[in-house]
């Protein structure tokens, strides 16, 4: 990485030239993942979860000619970087592609205020998670919380969580928010009915 940004400020195309960086994954900490030095407090969950130790990541862009210094705190996706990057482009984007990221440019140069977008939606084997506002309703890997019995990793009941004060998701609400469980798993339920069937997990194998 660091030898091409070096050629692209020798070639003077760095004020130019946008540069995106972000993780895959949080870190592993996990049993069940190639565990490493990686620390995800305050944030619960590893690499491999839908917790937020496992979704919520580092993003930085950079693109000195166009967007100035700062900090974004709306909630994102990496696949805003794709339609970002068409943006800059020039390339226009055409709604048959159904491209599920938003351009963030207009937000981080202060054109568009506001939200990009209403919820973000999570699946992943039988894991499932959606952030809509301050609310989180998610199930887990639950070796997210403690060793469980060889070879079965299974996962929890939904729970829900208020990220703006609990940000290491130790409270669950659904006991007494059940209209807002409800209301999170129905557009939960609706988003993943328009995705191809689960090509691995536990639903997949009760189909076959």
């Amino acid at each position: 990485i660091g030898k091409v940004r070096k050629k692209v400020a020798e070639r003077g195309l760095e004020q130019r030239t946008l540069v995106l960086f972000i993780s895959d994954n949080g870190g592993p900490t996990m049993k069940g993942t190639t565990t490493n030095g990686s620390i995800n407090k305050p944030l619960r969950g590893s690499k491999r979860t839908t917790l937020e130790g496992g979704v919520r990541v580092p993003f930085v862009l950079s693109w000195p000619e166009r967007i100035k210094p700062g900090v974004y705190d709306q909630p994102v996706i990496q696949l805003d970087a794709h339609t970002s990057i068409l943006a800059a482009a020039g390339v226009q984007v055409q709604p048959d592609w159904r491209l599920d990221g938003v351009d963030l440019l207009p937000y981080l140069n202060g054109q568009q205020t506001g939200a990009p977008h209403d919820a973000l939606y999570w699946r992943f084997g039988d894991q499932m998670a959606i952030r809509k506002g301050d609310y989180k309703l998610v199930r887990y890997d639950s070796n997210a919380d403690g060793p469980v019995e060889s070879g079965k990793r299974p996962v929890t009941e939904a729970k829900l969580y208020r990220l703006s004060d609990d940000i290491g998701e130790a409270t669950d609400l659904t006991a007494s928010m059940p209209d807002k469980v409800t209301e999170l798993q129905t557009a939960w339920d609706a988003w993943n009915a328009t995705l191809v069937p689960l090509l691995w997990g536990k639903s997949r194998a009760k189909k076959l």
